[in-house]
C-alpha cells in the first residue's frame, strides 16, 4: 500500500514531489510509503521541534527556532536559518513574552525578525474586537447568543463545535448558550450572529480603540468573527497590551520596543477604558478574556496551569487537498499571566503561501513545548 496521506499534488513543491518519485521508484510491491503530513511523521517533528526549541531556549545569546514544512527542526545561533537540503521550505517563527506595565520583551525567538513587519491575518484573535464591542455594549458573559447557520455566498459557514454549521435559530432559547462558551470554543458562528446584531459602527469603534485596521471589504461582522482581519504583528502587541491592561487594571508606562515606529499605546489605553469605564464591564471582559484557558469548553485548556487567560488563532491556506478540506497557513498563541502582569505571543506561519503549514490541523500539542517554554521565561520587570 502506497499512502500518500492528504497533501495533493499542486501544494508540493518541486523538491518533495522529486523525492516522492524517488521513493515510489524505491518503494516494494506491497510496501508503505509514509510522507511527512503522515502521524508518525508528525509525532517526530512534534519532538524535533520541542528540541530545538529547548535548546534556542538555553545558553547566552540569540537563538532561532528553525523549523521546515517537511518536518525538519533545529536551533541556531545566527541571524537567520541555514539552507535545508532540497531548498526545504521553511515555517516563520515568532517567540514573545513582555511586560503589560513596562512594554519590556524578556524573551523573543525567532528564525524570522521581518515578521515584526509583516502583515498577518489575525484568525480567531479578532473575536476579541467582538468581545470589546459586545462588552461596551452591555452584553456580559452570561448573555444568551445564538450559533445560527450562515452563508457566504454559495458556502455554509461553519464552526468546530457539533454540529458544524449550526441551528436555522434559537427561538425559546433553545440552542443558544451563553456568550462566554461561544468565546471559550471560539465559535465562529454564534460570535458572528451576536457581531450582526451589534452592528458596524459598534465594532468600528471597537477596531479603533485598540488601533487595528478598520478597512473592509465584505462587512467587519463576518471579517471579525471568521478572522479575516489582517494587521501588523507590531500594532497588534499593542493593541493586545492595551486590552489586558484595561480589563486587569495595569497601568502601562511603555509598548515593547520591537521596531523604530511611533507608540500609540497611551492612545489605544485610554480610548479602550472610554469603551468599557465601568467595574463591572471591565470584570465581563476579564471573564471572557479567560473563557478559552479557564471554562470547561476552553480551546487553550491545556495552558490553564501557566495562564490565566489568552486566545489561540488558525489561518487556513487557500490550498484544499483531494477531499476539499483547506491546509493551514499559520497557527498564533496569545497567553496572559495575571500575577507577572505579562503578555506571550507565539506565531507559526508558512512564508509562501503556496505552500501551507504541512499539516491539516497544527495541534496545540506539537507546539506545547515551545509556548510553554516561553510563558515559563524570566518575567519581564514592571
Amino acid at each position: 500500500m502506497i499512502n500518500l496521506t492528504t497533501r495533493t499534488i499542486a501544494a508540493l513543491p518541486a523538491d518533495m514531489r522529486d523525492e516522492i518519485r524517488e521513493q515510489l521508484e524505491q518503494a516494494p510491491d506491497h510496501g508503505k510509503l509514509m510522507l511527512t503530513v503522515d502521524i508518525e511523521a508528525q509525532a517526530a517533528t512534534q519532538r524535533r521541534v520541542q528540541v530545538a526549541f529547548r535548546e534556542a531556549a538555553a545558553g547566552p545569546g540569540a537563538g532561532f527556532l528553525c523549523v521546515s514544512l517537511t518536518g525538519q527542526a533545529q536551533a541556531v545561533r545566527s541571524s537567520r536559518c541555514p539552507a535545508l537540503a532540497g531548498n526545504a521550505p521553511q515555517a516563520e517563527t515568532l517567540g514573545l513574552k513582555f511586560s503589560v506595565a513596562s512594554g519590556q520583551v524578556s524573551a523573543r525567538v525567532t528564525n524570522a525578525p521581518d515578521l515584526l513587519h509583516g502583515t498577518l491575518q489575525l484568525g480567531s484573535l479578532s473575536k476579541l474586537v467582538v468581545v470589546l464591542a459586545a462588552v461596551a455594549s452591555g452584553v456580559s458573559a452570561d448573555t444568551l447568543v445564538c450559533p445560527r447557520s450562515a452563508r457566504d455566498g454559495k458556502r455554509q459557514l461553519r464552526r468546530e463545535t457539533i454540529p458544524h454549521h449550526g441551528f436555522t435559530g434559537c427561538d425559546g432559547g433553545i440552542h443558544a448558550i451563553p456568550f462566554e462558551q461561544a468565546i471559550a470554543a471560539s465559535d465562529g458562528l454564534a460570535t458572528y450572529d451576536l457581531a450582526r446584531q451589534l452592528g458596524h459602527d459598534r465594532l468600528l469603534d471597537a477596531l479603533s480603540a485598540l488601533g487595528l485596521p478598520t478597512e473592509t471589504s465584505t462587512g467587519l461582522d463576518y471579517e471579525l468573527a471568521f478572522g479575516i482581519t489582517a494587521a501588523n504583528i507590531t500594532p497588534l502587541t499593542e493593541a493586545m497590551q492595551a486590552l489586558f491592561a484595561v480589563a486587569y487594571g495595569v497601568k502601562v508606562s511603555a509598548a515593547p520596543h520591537l521596531l523604530q515606529h511611533r507608540s500609540t499605546l497611551n492612545r489605544r489605553v485610554n480610548r479602550v477604558a472610554d469603551l468599557v469605564p465601568t467595574s463591572e464591564q471591565r470584570s465581563q471582559l476579564r471573564r471572557l478574556l479567560q473563557a478559552p484557558v479557564k471554562h470547561s469548553m476552553g480551546s487553550m485548556q491545556v495552558w490553564s496551569d501557566v495562564a490565566s487567560a489568552g486566545k489561540s488563532a488558525t489561518n487556513q491556506s487557500p490550498l484544499r487537498d483531494v477531499t476539499n478540506r483547506r491546509f493551514m497557513a499559520s497557527r498564533l498563541w496569545l497567553l496572559y499571566q495575571e500575577r507577572e502582569q505579562a503578555l506571550s505571543l507565539f506565531i507559526v506561519t508558512t512564508a509562501t503561501p503556496a505552500i501551507p503549514l504541512g499539516l491539516h490541523q497544527l495541534s496545540a500539542q506539537t507546539f506545547n513545548q515551545p509556548v510553554r517554554a516561553l510563558v515559563a521565561a524570566a518575567s519581564p520587570r514592571t
